[in-house]
């Protein structure tokens, strides 16, 4: 009777051993299929599946080539004149592989600085929802300074939703919507919980704050807080990336990768020394092998040169991705 027992508890166990087996060589571990079958049900798209799936298997890249690829084109576009500085952020979101290329010179964030604006607000909501919707009649001293879209600037003396200001602010760059929820910060929130707060927090300092000026890895490392809702909510990250994804440039990174690519990215053209244009993109592209962040900051004298340096290192990122 006992070794009856035996044999079915040993034939139990070689059946479960032999079914992982075969299950593993019918779908692989790191397989983008099994991915989509665990965060089916997941409610959040755009942030760290992880929340969905807590035990995602890892498979690390080797990126020293890309790397050396990058800085090869670079170099090339310095010597053609098209670009005088370039500093280049690659982060794999999944895999943890960095690629860092004078990502430590100081630049000027110019319209990059409108996230922090957006983390502010959202931030307050996840105490009071309700103030997002909370009114704000736009200030005559505030001008209207949209100029690629003329209808979705905030214009003097017009009632709009905070929502709707922090829309503007990010998809279409308004920067009088900016002024708006900046100066409404201190009336609504108090002295202490002021814009210049969500700086530190973020890994900025007081002097970015003041003078714009930060460095690419700096500025990098807020879309990796977001994606892994370090500073808001889950749900909260999951609203900031979705507004950042509605975004209307598409000459920088959106550029260089598919069509049907969701990029959540902002761009910002900071007013400098003349002469020094400077261009910059930074945002996660959601590949379908895994998301990446890549930030890329420009300086040079033309902006439509800076737009295709971008696009190009863009390209070849997601190009790399699709290989590996």
């Amino acid at each position: 009777m006992l070794s009856k027992i035996f044999i079915g508890i040993f034939f139990l166990v070689i059946g479960i051993l032999l079914g992982t087996f075969f299950g593993k060589m019918i779908l692989p571990a790191s397989s983008s299929i099994q991915k989509q079958i665990a965060n089916s049900n997941c409610q959040h798209k755009l942030i760290n599946p992880i929340f969905c799936n807590p035990h995602p298997s890892k498979t690390r890249l080797n990126t020293a080539h890309l790397e050396g690829e990058l800085q090869t084109y670079i170099d090339e576009a310095k010597k053609e004149k098209k670009v005088t500085r370039t500093g280049v952020y690659y982060r794999d979101l999944e895999n943890g592989p960095i690629i860092s290329i004078d990502a430590y010179e100081n630049y000027y964030g110019g319209s990059l600085l409108k996230v922090p604006v957006m983390l502010f607000y959202l931030k307050q909501a996840e105490q009071n929802p309700s103030i997002l919707d909370k009114t704000i009649t736009v200030d005559a001293s505030i001008a209207p300074t949209q100029l690629k879209n003329p209808a979705q600037a905030a214009l003097p003396g017009h009632t709009y939703t905070i929502r709707e200001l922090i829309d503007k602010m990010i998809m279409y760059s308004d920067n009088a919507s900016k002024d708006v929820l900046e100066n409404a910060a201190p009336s609504l929130f108090g002295k202490d919980n002021s814009i210049n707060k969500v700086y530190i927090d973020l890994g900025l300092d007081d002097n970015t704050y003041k003078t714009g000026a930060l460095t690419l890895e700096q500025y990098a490392t807020i879309f990796t807080i977001i994606y892994n809702s370090q500073y808001l909510s889950n749900a909260m990250s999951e609203q900031a990336l979705d507004i950042l994804s509605k975004d209307t440039y598409h000459r920088g990174i959106d550029a260089g990768v598919p069509p049907d690519t969701i990029v959540a990215n902002k761009f910002g053209i900071p007013v400098t020394q003349a002469n020094k244009p400077q261009l910059h993109d930074c945002g996660i592209v959601y590949h379908l092998r895994g998301p990446y962040v890549l930030c890329v900051f420009t300086e040079g004298k033309d902006y439509f040169a800076l737009e295709k340096v971008i696009a190009g290192i863009s390209k070849m990122v997601y190009d790399d991705v699709d290989r590996n």
